[in-house]
Formats: structure tokens, C-alpha cells, sequence
């Protein structure tokens, strides 16, 4: 999700440009296509009639401009609005890895946290580690990794077996082992 962010803003900082010469500089196209005018005949010999010389063009209207202005900023809304959405739900499943959660461990915790608190206990989430343990599980920078297995791709196993994962006591005994 982080990739497609940054790659929702890197469209939006080196494509503003673009899009702002497209909309605003752009330059007129001339109507119709070039014209190459024969000059081997002599003047005489050009021959206009009634219906090309007097016929009314109204060359005013430019659709074709008229979509391309309105294709574009179509593309700027739908770029802004995707990295904003993008963004937001970067940031809310950044949380979630900082209390050590998922989406619906979120919302499981909360409900246990108010249920608890109407008969005066306190709720513990046994697998928040910590902030910086919680990203440093996330990231898979244990056992000696470092920032390229952030980077490139990572085929390091979760701690756990995917049944048991170990709680808050037992995470120092857990590092230790993957240590050896």
C-alpha cells in the first residue's frame, strides 16, 4: 500500500507539470491539415468557386479541446482522490501495526477495553510489544535483518506457527531463540 501512495504521488508531482502546459500553455492547433500550395501553375490558372469562397465556417467551437480539458482534469481528481485514500488508509493500518492489531483485533480489544471497564478491570492486549517491537516484528528485522529486507522482497517466515503466536512475556525468549 506504501508503494502505490508513493506511486500515486510521484503521478501527481512530475505529472502537474504536464498536465498545467496541456491545460493553460497549450497552443492552438491549426484547423484541418497543412496546406501545401502548388506554385507551379500560374495565378490565372487558380480557380475558386462560389462555394469555396463564400461559404460561412464556424471553426469557433473546438470540441476536440473541450474533451481533452475535461479528460485531464478527470485523471488530476481520480490521481488526488486515490492517493488521499490511499494515504489515510496508509496511516490508519500504520496505527493498528503501532498497538500491535489487526483491523478486527481493533475493534475486538475495544469492545473488551469498555466491557472491562464497566466492572472496574483493566484489558491488556497480550500481543502489543511495544511500538518499536510491534514494527520491528512487522518488518521482519529480527535475526539479524536489515533495511534490504525491507527494500527487496523478504520470504521470512512470521514468528509463530500460524495457530500460537507468543505474547508480550514470552517475545524476549522468542528473539533469543531466532538469535542461535
Amino acid at each position: 500500500m506504501v508503494y502505490m501512495t508513493l506511486g500515486s504521488l510521484f503521478l501527481i508531482a512530475f505529472g502537474a507539470d504536464i498536465v498545467f502546459t496541456e491545460v493553460f500553455y497549450k497552443e492552438e492547433d491549426p484547423v484541418g491539415h497543412p496546406v501545401k500550395v502548388n506554385t507551379s501553375l500560374p495565378k490565372a490558372d487558380w480557380v475558386l468557386t462560389f462555394q469555396d469562397e463564400y461559404e460561412n465556417h464556424n471553426f469557433d467551437i473546438d470540441h476536440v479541446a473541450e474533451w481533452r480539458f475535461w479528460c485531464i482534469m478527470v485523471i488530476t481528481f481520480i490521481t488526488c482522490g486515490v492517493f488521499i485514500a490511499l494515504a489515510i488508509l496508509t496511516l490508519w493500518h500504520g496505527l493498528l501495526i503501532s498497538y500491535g492489531e489487526t483491523s478486527i483485533e481493533g475493534h475486538i480489544n475495544k469492545f473488551e477495553t469498555e466491557r472491562l471497564a464497566a466492572i472496574n478491570f483493566e484489558y491488556v492486549n497480550v500481543y502489543d510489544y511495544g511500538m518499536k517491537m510491534n514494527w520491528i516484528i512487522f518488518l521482519g528485522l529480527h535475526s539479524g535483518r536489515n533495511w534490504r529486507h525491507i527494500v527487496f522482497p523478504s520470504t521470512h517466515k512470521p514468528i509463530g506457527n500460524g495457530f500460537i503466536w507468543p505474547t508480550k512475556n514470552d517475545i524476549c525468549e522468542v528473539f533469543y531463540y531466532y538469535k542461535q
